[in-house]
């Protein structure tokens, strides 16, 4: 029995190191791809993100890893990863974010508007989703719904100068 109990403490000990040894890794190769970021070497970058996810998912790598790919205007990649990251983190209202931005570059308003509301069901708050929201509606004709939501983004968000000089620039409704 003694023999038994220290052979399970030994695995015990391993797989917590292993388990803390991935961590780790990922911190710093998460911290690596962040330096080559900030030095302008994005695809240098987004290699040592990539690596980071190999020992451990995070979705703040995968959060870096979109924006930086929809930078390089590689919106297909940009558009797998951030659909990776959501299988993973289905409520990380970043990706989802992101997620509804590529759908709106690829013409998806519809999807981008149920994104949208997706991530406005989990964060209520989030900076400039109403004001994406708008912009889609704007795109489809939508212009008192675009109206709605740019109204909804200052509420939220009052620094928005953005949302203010679309209300400022769209027609009074009289009705």
């Amino acid at each position: 029995m003694k023999k038994f109990f220290y052979i399970f403490s030994i695995l015990i000990f391993l797989v917590g190191c292993s388990d803390n040894y991935e961590k780790r890794m990922s911190v710093q190769l998460g911290k690596e791809g962040d330096i080559l970021y900030s030095k302008g070497k994005i695809d240098e970058a987004i290699d040592k993100w990539e690596k980071a996810l190999s020992f451990k998912k995070q979705s703040k790598i995968y959060e870096k890893i979109v924006v930086a790919l929809i930078i390089k205007k590689e919106n297909k990649k940009a558009k797998r990863w951030v659909e990776e990251g959501l299988t993973y983190f289905p409520n990380c209202v970043n990706l989802i974010y992101n997620h509804a931005f590529l759908d709106v570059l690829d013409g998806k308003y519809n999807e981008a508007i149920e994104e949208i509301d997706r991530l406005l069901e989990i964060n209520p708050y989030y900076p400039e989703a109403h004001f994406m929201k708008g912009m889609v509606f704007e795109k489809i004709g939508e212009e008192k719904e675009a109206k709605k939501e740019y109204i909804k983004e200052v509420n939220i968000n009052p620094g928005c100068k953005k949302a203010w000089k679309k209300i400022k620039g769209m027609k009074n409704e009289t009705k």
